[in-house]
């Protein structure tokens, strides 16, 4: 969890130790704070400047719901002006335009929603839990919130031309129930006993034949898909039998409907790509870079030490892959057995 240990340090070992410009000063400035959502890494970035960096590396999208936002404006927009906004708001003229020429309107929209210089987490508090409830208007809201900043960010630092990379971090699947679930709204008490039927059913077969509990489990999802335990304890079940396509999909879904969002989720994995595209600058996939290390093909604990933060050797091959994205952008220039050099240097430092 610090930064002595975090990609950031193993990437800055890893330009020292296998760049063939032994003059360089490497130094790379983690920037992260904890629990910080994207909309506080606005002003980082842009003191940043101060610093003429080189490069900025932006790894975001696990700490958007961790405080209480409201979106009143948002939330009371008509669908004709937030459908008009979303595409345009893919184009990059559109983006250079309204931090131009509307940036004064658009930071006073953004600070409406800033908060205090400290997170203030609601699970921070006793019973933090119990605060997060299904809503789906704030999750957009969050969600939107989310693709505004980073586009925010990647605007100023294309017009200060200094060059980004993008990474999209990595969610734990497979080890990691969903925090918090919730049946559908429309869930009657008749709904609610044949839903723990199902379940007790599954657990009963289970003693005895893992394939004979699969079905009651299924129809417990058919039942109430939106309820995240069960999606996770199916996609468990999946795994046990393995049908590990069927189970990692189960736990993504188990991902995508917890109530309490700790992981970043897929819709906010889709603005990550298309900005990348938009704004033509490359995308490291570190969930998929780290999900290549599994024996299943489900990123699990085998990578990550709880929900969503890598082992160190985790931060590792995330720093060696970025290392190779520089050298494929030509930042860096690399000697033939620069990974072996960087690995070396990895153990001197630990």
């Amino acid at each position: 969890f610090s930064k002595q240990t975090s990609f950031t340090t193993w990437l800055q070992l890893a330009l020292k130790s296998g760049s063939t410009d032994q003059k360089t000063k490497w130094e790379v400035v983690n920037c992260g704070g904890v629990s910080y959502a994207s909309y506080r890494l606005v002003p980082i970035l842009e003191e940043c400047l101060n610093y003429e960096p080189d490069l900025f590396i932006i790894c975001c999208g696990h700490n958007e719901f961790l405080e209480d936002r409201t979106y009143g404006s948002i939330r009371d927009q008509s669908p004709l002006v937030t459908t008009s906004h979303n595409y345009l708001s893919r184009l990059r003229s559109y983006q250079v335009y309204r931090n131009l020429l509307l940036g004064n309107a658009a930071q006073s929209a953004n600070e409406r929603v800033t908060l205090s210089d400290r997170v203030d987490a609601l699970l921070d508090y006793r019973n933090g839990l119990s605060a997060y409830h299904r809503d789906p208007a704030w999750r957009e809201a969050v969600m939107h919130h989310f693709e505004f900043n980073l586009k925010r960010m990647l605007t100023i630092a294309t017009r200060k031309s200094v060059p980004v990379l993008l990474i999209q971090p990595p969610s734990n699947l497979g080890d990691q129930p969903p925090f918090k679930s919730e049946h559908r709204d429309s869930f009657t008490q008749s709904d609610t006993e044949q839903f723990q039927s199902l379940i007790d059913q599954s657990r009963l077969q289970m003693k005895q034949h893992k394939l004979s509990a699969v079905r009651p489990l299924e129809q417990a999802c058919d039942l109430d898909p939106e309820f995240a335990a069960v999606r996770y304890q199916l996609g468990r079940l999946y795994e046990s039998v393995g049908r590990f396509d069927d189970a990692r999909s189960e736990f993504v879904a188990a991902r995508e409907q917890d109530v309490c969002p700790l992981r970043m989720l897929l819709p906010m994995e889709a603005v990550l790509a298309q900005a990348a595209v938009d704004f033509d600058i490359p995308l490291l996939d570190a969930h998929e870079l780290l999900e290549e290390q599994t024996k299943h093909g489900i990123l699990d604990g085998s990578q990550l030490v709880d929900h969503v933060h890598p082992s160190f050797e985790g931060h590792q091959r995330i720093a060696l892959a970025i290392t190779q994205s520089l050298a494929h952008q030509q930042q860096v220039q690399l000697s033939p057995d620069w990974k072996n050099i960087a690995r070396k240097s990895f153990d001197d430092y630990f």
